[in-house]
């Protein structure tokens, strides 16, 4: 009996020596490595408002259309200028939707300074406020800035002619 005892104790001992041994078989470390990185993200400013303001504008003969307000490129297309000292005002806004503040810089404008056949240029086409030049911050979280573009005919012509300009500047954030 006493050699009975003896082998179901040493069984006992051997089993849970096993069973420790097998729960250490099963043991691991567990971990989770990551990285988290923001890339650049696209520019949403934009042209949130641009529209002819009749009371500074004086050539009512003027037909203008403006396309693109709500985006970041605008078209303006006018016609029917037929005296010189008239003029265009649009008053235009920028806006910043982002949640940091945005710089407009590299301001410039181009044209294609056509003349009437005395060789005179027909029109002048300006930027008021001094956006171009100021370098103007649009504040965060739907800050805006506002300008006015104001086109004059400075002679008419009694050919018909065409005036390409382009007026821009870089929305910039660091």
């Amino acid at each position: 009996m006493k050699k009975r005892r003896t082998l179901i104790i040493a069984l006992l001992l051997i089993a849970s020596l096993a069973l420790g041994i097998g729960y250490a078989a099963f043991t691991s470390t567990m971990s989770i490595n990551g990285e988290v990185q923001m890339g650049g993200i696209a520019s949403q400013v934009n042209f949130s408002k641009a529209e002819v303001n009749d009371a500074e504008s004086t050539a009512t003969v003027v037909t203008t259309e403006i396309l693109g307000v709500g985006t970041k490129t605008l078209e303006i297309n006018m016609s029917g200028f037929v005296h010189a000292g008239h003029k265009v005002v649009i008053d235009v806004v920028v806006t910043n939707p982002h949640d940091f503040d945005v710089t407009l810089i590299n301001g410039k404008i181009t044209q294609d300074g056509a003349q009437n056949p005395a060789g005179v240029e027909c029109f002048k086409i300006e930027v008021v406020d001094d956006i171009l030049t100021a370098n103007p911050v649009v504040s965060k979280d739907n800050g805006t800035v506002e300008f006015q573009i104001v086109v004059t005919c400075m002679a008419t012509s009694p050919v018909d002619l065409t005036e390409n300009f382009t007026i821009s500047f870089d929305a910039h954030a660091e």
